[in-house]
């Protein structure tokens, strides 16, 4: 699964889309389909003592509108029907994660639970390290790094078709502290043009937690699977995106990473049943049972020998890969590239960042537009040199 983002329009969206509870009154999309309640994150959280706490209709309306908890305006158009309130940042476990955790024990369910947690927070002190500006000034050209972002986090368990898929929606609200202690609108295009590499640090350290858990990883494209749990098992509970995948191709397109592929996920969704988790955990453990994914067998996964697998990363393979197609890559790119591979050996977000990092600050890498806001573009000493060799030759007429 990749990690999509979208827009959210208005904060009453999520609500017209719900049924009616047992009272008769509107559900609100995130909160109340049975699943736990949301929480608060982001350093900008901090500033209104909100981190880590459950999230109150009046903190997320006040908020969502651009005011303080306490109804002070943060941003010049707080209160604003035509403002964006917040993105929508989803960040999906791969399907074999969803399945075990569908059959697991509560004691094995926690601890996958919780491993999302931290996978999806690596997510988020990426972003606000990396894509969390603002804009100010005359003609709001000027860029700045805002101090933090305010993120209210949802965690799902199913897609809308009533199948186990693990998902968190992190909304991103557009509000958010500068350095000098005022506030600012988020410039969101810098989180669009990050969020195929969050998606990656997020599945690293997923990979990792799962690697602690003692379950066995081995790649699946530029994710990665629990090794024992089949790909037709995974299939079996993937009708959602068999129908996406199904209306991308009729249109012509192959990949739902792209806006024809939200657009088609938009449009071929239903509306979001009623979770009860009780219920689903019955139901579909008693299915995989059937399957052969039993409590024994899922035992075995954590207690069976382990293939050896790479545990660093190199430079040089990395960026040949980068400068194989073309010349130049950008920061992103390289963020990706190297958080896809430590996902495939185990390797936690943390050092994924570190090592891509250094490459950058890396002698071999020469920077080629560093004042761009959105993506500069880099380079390799191996690639300049090269191309002076090749102007150098003598023309074959």
């Amino acid at each position: 699964m990749v990690a999509t983002i979208s827009p959210v329009n208005n904060k009453d969206y999520f609500s017209q889309q719900t049924q009616l509870n047992a009272k008769k009154q509107a559900k609100e999309y995130y909160s109340d389909h049975g699943e736990p309640d949301g929480t608060w994150t982001g350093v900008g959280s901090r500033y209104f003592g909100l981190h880590g706490k459950t999230i109150e209709d009046n903190d997320y309306n006040n908020l969502m509108e651009g005011f303080s908890p306490k109804g002070h305006p943060l941003v010049q158009n707080a209160g604003n029907g035509a403002r964006r309130c917040a993105w929508d940042c989803t960040f999906s476990a791969p399907k074999s994660i969803s399945i075990l955790w569908a059959c697991s024990t509560p004691e094995l369910q926690i601890k996958i639970e919780e491993a999302m947690r931290k996978s999806v927070q690596e997510a988020i002190h990426a972003m606000e390290s990396k894509a969390a500006i603002t804009r100010r000034g005359k003609g709001s050209k000027q860029y700045e790094k805002v101090s933090g972002l305010i993120v209210a986090t949802y965690e799902h368990c199913t897609n809308r078709a009533q199948e186990p898929q693990l998902h968190t929606h992190a909304l991103v609200l557009n509000a958010a502290p500068r350095k000098d202690g005022t506030f600012g609108s988020i410039d969101s295009y810098k989180i669009f043009r990050w969020i195929k590499p969050l998606g990656a640090i997020f599945r690293s350290e997923m990979a990792f937690q799962m690697k602690k858990l003692g379950f066995e990883i081995e790649p699946d494209g530029e994710s990665f699977q629990i090794k024992g749990i089949s790909k037709e098992i995974c299939d079996d509970y993937s009708s959602r995106a068999k129908d996406i995948q199904k209306e991308l191709n009729n249109a012509g397109f192959k990949s739902s990473a792209s806006k024809e592929g939200q657009h088609f996920k938009l449009t071929t969704r239903q509306k979001k049943s009623d979770v009860n988790r009780d219920t689903l955990f019955k139901q579909w453990k008693k299915q995989l049972n059937q399957k052969g994914l039993t409590p024994a067998v899922i035992q075995d996964l954590v207690e069976a020998e382990k293939t050896s697998q790479p545990n660093f990363l190199d430079h040089s393979i990395i960026l040949a890969e980068l400068t194989e197609r073309k010349s130049t890559f950008t920061e992103q790119e390289l963020f990706f590239l190297v958080a896809v591979k430590a996902s495939h050996y185990g390797i936690s977000a943390e050092q994924a960042q570190s090592f891509a990092q250094l490459i950058m600050e890396n002698e071999l890498v020469i920077t080629l537009s560093q004042n761009e806001a959105y993506s500069p573009l880099f380079t390799t000493r191996e690639v300049l040199l090269n191309e002076k060799l090749m102007i150098g030759l003598p023309r074959v007429c």
